[in-house]
């Protein structure tokens, strides 16, 4: 309760070495003279029965000021028990060893219970439905049960039969679940009730169970909380608690300063007796049992035995912080002992001894917190806290009030209920975990700070250097800082490591550009925009590593994504002399200009890590994609330095090798094409020709029984590298136009374009017609120039091995734009080369006119008919051996041209058609005896083919017949079908439906054909 509701005059006033106060104590009443033997509350009254059979009465106002309002003489014998049942209105009075009823309203006795005579104590609960009342009642060794419905005038009725037992029990409770647990000697056990009161006046055979408790070397105690659930004593300072099923409610003990006697709850707090040191012990329940408040009650040495006003002559209050302190001896001697502890079950406890009767109110959770602040007890200030939450989200069993009141009143149990300042929350939680970090408990400390709001900045300044000082000092932490030890501070930094990649990863997650973070120390400034704050974090985790984990300095600075503050980060690493870092921070952070002034400079210096060219291209390959003009400005000196690497730049593979690999192949594939002249027309074997260049089959080879080959094919396995993924996306066309336009001389920028078109053709596949009509250009160039790279010597054979690659180029693609090149090529110097692009181009007849009357090479020109009448889908296909005849027979009658026709028409008569030879033929060649192969040839042909048709003709006919017959003997069977035939699948008749027959005579109707298969087997068998 709120201390500021309270009336001071009757406050006890506390002892010199207070620490913490959970609850306020009130002196209710004093040296009363009467013997008080036990109490009765509820709500704001409460009840005193006496040694002499009077009831005393009291009122509770708002101020907590006692105003008697009755006493009620009822008998003269001692009042053993009372118990007040608000929701029934009735009050149990035990005395004389009888339990009476009593009006709650008009305070008269009603009835007595008569059975219940030699009763020692009992116990009362309401089911869950508000709708019955039981009663468990201790005779001697037996257990009465009762139960009193909410009926008008109705009374207490038997329940079942007594339980016998072999023993008087000393405690006994009954909860809302049915339960009766009670105590023998050191044992604790418990009984099922029927729900209902059906089984009224009949036997009991529920069997008495042993409640699991563990072993006890104390009698057994126990007590009802207000929620249902029950505490077992199981040693001197150890209990249990239970829930009304009698399943353990928590898996650890409560453990107690000393043997309590008496134990209520109020809330989340737990209230106890200690009767050896004569005091009260105040712990929270949950999450965790802790020991918040010890009272002790203590006899002054100058009081007398009369009743005094005086609030601190009958006893003193001392309270001790189990967290800071320990118990502290009582300073009077033979105190009252304190006997009776009574709670109204919600929010106000009563304690008596003898004479005297106290009240304990809790104090408001949030005065309680910032006492624990004040008193830097931060542990306990939690434990509050905790449980202070964990009764909040708990549903308070309390019946609500008719009209809903704005101010609960002090004696409700929604009172406790009370909402924690989140400001107060968050300094309790700030202040422990700077108190941990201030005792170098650094690693529990920042675990703590990474659950909590508070600004990652403030946490840094703790650390000298690694905030800006302008900043540190409007933090204005002075207060707080630290002097570390080098051991001290290699763990400290270690924990801000951790810390600041916790937090680091937290606002990443988060979508919002602004954060909401809360002071260390309230009134400080805290940082809103997340990209500052993630600023500083990467900032200070370089700084971090560059004291304590250097060798996690580059893996850091390759983090994805990267806030590090580019100026502070390069006087760092500048500062420690990490050039390899610095490149990384350059590069994350894309000032690629420094770094490439960096790695130039560092690329002539013989003492550098990053001496050499190698480090400067590599970077220049990562950053060409978005970064082409950075990268040519830098790449020309790279290039006048060494061209070698100056063309990795931008090729990734071996591209010397593919060179000399494409020198080779071109060579390889001319030599190949060289005919033996010694070929004779009757000869079956063909040279190499053009043919190998279109099948890309070796046909020499294959003549000769060799495997087949793609003579066109290049093994470029060896010259791929693994940076080609990137660099073949880049713009070939910008990179073509900066090794032409920029390089010089003309020469040297002339073999740079040759080698990198080669490599964007060969390797990468560049299918750009652009870049294979500039490949065929700068071919055409190196022949027509023959030229060097500088301080070579002029090689005369250069000129005619480029022409070589030049026509294998031209037979490897079909990419170039072939108009614009043929153009280009004049007949004189490039005759074959004409006469490969016309065949791309689909002129026939003027590739084999090359072949034939400027190259004079007939064998060649053989060889591409082959290959265009082996392409039927090329246009003319069928009529290109005739046209060759053409060029043959129209060409000067000489005699290479009459032995060429000659051998064409015994190769290849089926091809051109032997009408159109024969129209085609001159008169005087048919003289000639060298057609008598030709004709024999085609006569042969005649007479095979009329040969092949008869012996056709003749086993058509013969299937024909062999067909009919089949048919005759099908058509011969017939049989009978009458209406008495039998289904063999349905056993019904067959009647006229349509129907299956057998082979072997089977019937079966044709919707039965789905087992059809079945049947046939069957009757085969």
């Amino acid at each position: 309760m709120n201390s500021k509701n309270t009336n001071p005059s009757l406050m006890l006033n506390p002892a010199a070495n207070q620490t913490h106060k959970a609850f306020e104590v009130y002196n209710f009443a004093e040296k009363i003279p009467l013997v008080i033997e036990c109490l009765a509350c509820y709500d704001n009254i409460f009840m005193v029965g006496t040694y002499s059979g009077q009831i005393l009465i009291y009122e509770i106002n708002h101020m907590l000021e006692p105003v008697f309002d009755k006493s009620i003489k009822i008998t003269k014998k001692p009042i053993q028990q009372i118990e007040v049942i608000k929701e029934f209105k009735i009050v149990l009075v035990l005395f004389d060893y009888q339990i009476h009823v009593i009006d709650l309203e008009k305070y008269q006795l009603q009835y007595s219970i008569t059975k219940s005579k030699n009763c020692s104590l009992f116990s009362t609960g309401i089911t869950k439905d508000k709708k019955l009342l039981r009663l468990v009642v201790v005779c001697k060794r037996k257990i009465q049960f009762y139960y009193l419905s909410n009926q008008i005038n109705s009374k207490f009725m038997e329940l079942i039969s007594d339980l016998e037992l072999n023993d008087v029990p000393r405690t006994i409770e009954i909860t809302s679940e049915n339960l009766v647990i009670f105590s023998l000697r050191k044992e604790f056990y418990y009984y099922e009730l029927p729900s209902t009161s059906a089984n009224l006046g009949i036997s009991n055979e529920q069997p008495i169970q042993k409640l699991n408790s563990g072993t006890r070397s104390i009698d057994s105690l126990c007590y009802k909380l207000h929620n249902d659930n029950f505490l077992v004593a199981i040693d001197e300072n150890k209990s249990l608690l239970f829930d009304p099923k009698g399943s353990p409610f928590l898996s650890y003990p409560i453990e107690w300063s000393g043997c309590p006697s008496m134990i209520c709850n109020i809330g989340f707090y737990l209230i106890a007796i200690i009767s050896n040191t004569n005091s009260v012990e105040i712990m929270t329940i949950e999450p965790k049992s802790t020991s918040v408040q010890l009272i002790e009650f203590n006899k002054d040495s100058s009081s007398s035995s009369n009743i005094s006003s005086s609030l601190g002559s009958s006893f003193t209050s001392k309270i001790v912080d189990f967290g800071l302190a320990g118990l502290s001896s009582a300073t009077a001697s033979s105190p009252e002992k304190l006997k009776i502890l009574k709670s109204n079950k919600k929010s106000v406890c009563y304690l008596a001894n003898q004479s005297s009767v106290w009240c304990l109110s809790p104090v408001n959770i949030n005065d309680q917190i910032n006492s624990t602040i004040m008193m830097k007890n931060f542990d306990l200030g939690l434990s509050i806290m905790s449980a202070q939450e964990h009764f909040n989200k708990a549903n308070v069993n309390e019946i609500v009030e008719e009209k809903p009141l704005l101010v609960q009143p002090f004696y409700s149990l929604r009172f406790l209920q009370q909402t924690l300042d989140e400001n107060l929350c968050r300094k309790l939680k700030n202040m422990h975990a700077l108190n941990l970090f201030t005792q170098k408990k650094f690693v529990h400390s920042f675990q703590l700070f990474q659950k909590m709001k508070t600004d990652p900045s403030h946490l840094i300044a703790f650390f000298p250097g690694l905030l800006p000082d302008g900043y540190r000092t409007r933090l204005n932490l002075d207060d707080y800082y630290q002097n570390f030890e080098p051991k001290e501070l290699e763990e400290g930094v270690a924990g801000l490591i951790d810390y600041l990649q916790y937090k680091r990863s937290e606002f990443l997650k988060t979508d919002e550009p602004n954060l909401h973070l809360e002071p260390l120390i309230d009134g400080r400034p805290v940082i809103k925009k997340k990209i500052s704050l993630l600023e500083i974090i990467d900032t200070t985790l370089l700084k971090c590593y560059l004291i304590s984990k250097e060798n996690l300095v580059q893996f850091f600075l390759r983090r994805d994504p990267n806030f590090l503050h580019l100026e502070e980060s390069e006087r760092l690493l500048n500062q420690h002399n990490k050039i390899n870092e610095l490149i990384i921070l350059y590069e994350k952070k894309e000032a690629h200009e420094k770094a490439l002034n960096l790695l130039l400079t560092e690329s002539s210096k013989s003492n550098s890590s990053l001496s050499g060219l190698k480090h400067l291209v590599e970077y220049m390959k990562k950053i060409g994609s978005k970064n082409l003009a950075l990268v040519f400005k830098y790449a020309k000196s790279v290039i006048e330095t060494d061209y070698k690497w100056g063309l990795k730049i931008f090729i990734g593979g071996n591209f010397e090798k593919l060179d000399t690999l494409i020198e080779e192949k071109a060579r390889e594939k001319d030599e190949n094409l060289k005919v033996d002249k010694n070929f004779t027309a009757h000869s079956d074997t063909l040279g190499d020709t053009l043919l190998s260049t279109f099948l890309k089959i070796d046909l020499s080879d294959s003549k000769n029984g060799k495997t087949s080959k793609d003579s066109l094919s290049l093994d470029l396995s060896e010259l791929v590298d693994d940076d080609d993924e990137f660099l073949k996306d880049l713009n070939h066309l910008q990179i073509l136009e900066f090794l032409d336009e920029q390089i010089q001389p003309k020469e040297f920028s002339a073999y740079l374009v040759k080698i990198y078109l080669q490599y964007c053709v060969y390797v990468w596949n560049d299918n750009d017609p652009k870049l294979n009509n500039k490949l065929v250009d700068i071919y055409q160039t190196f022949v027509d120039q023959n030229y060097v790279l500088p301080g070579q010597k002029i090689d005369s054979q250069k000129p005619k091995r480029y022409k070589q690659v030049l026509k294998f180029f031209l037979n490897y693609t079909n990419n170039y734009e072939a108009l614009n090149t043929l153009a280009k090529l004049d007949l004189d110097i490039y005759p074959e080369e004409r006469a490969i692009v016309l065949g791309k181009m689909g002129n026939h007849k003027d590739a084999l006119s090359i072949y034939v009357n400027i190259l004079n090479d007939t064998h060649k020109a053989e060889a591409y008919c082959e290959y265009i009448y082996s392409q039927s889908y090329i246009t003319g296909s069928k009529d290109v051996f005739y046209e060759l005849l053409q060029l043959y027979l129209n060409s000067d009658y000489e005699e290479i041209r009459i032995d060429a026709s000659i051998r064409l028409l015994n190769l290849h008569s089926k091809e051109i058609g032997t009408v159109k030879t024969l129209e085609l033929l001159p008169a005087q060649m048919m003289k000639c005896k060298n057609l008598s192969q030709f004709f024999e040839n085609m006569l042969d042909r005649i007479v095979r083919t009329k040969h092949d048709t008869q012996i056709r003709n003749r086993l058509m006919v013969a299937l024909q017949l062999q067909v009919h017959e089949n048919k005759i003997m099908c058509q011969d069977k017939k049989f009978l079908v009458t209406h008495e035939q039998i289904c063999h699948e349905c056993n019904k008749r067959m009647g006229r439906s349509a129907m299956v027959r057998y082979p072997n005579g089977v019937l079966i109707h044709y919707g039965c054909l789905k087992s059809s298969d079945a049947i046939l087997k069957t009757s085969n068998a």
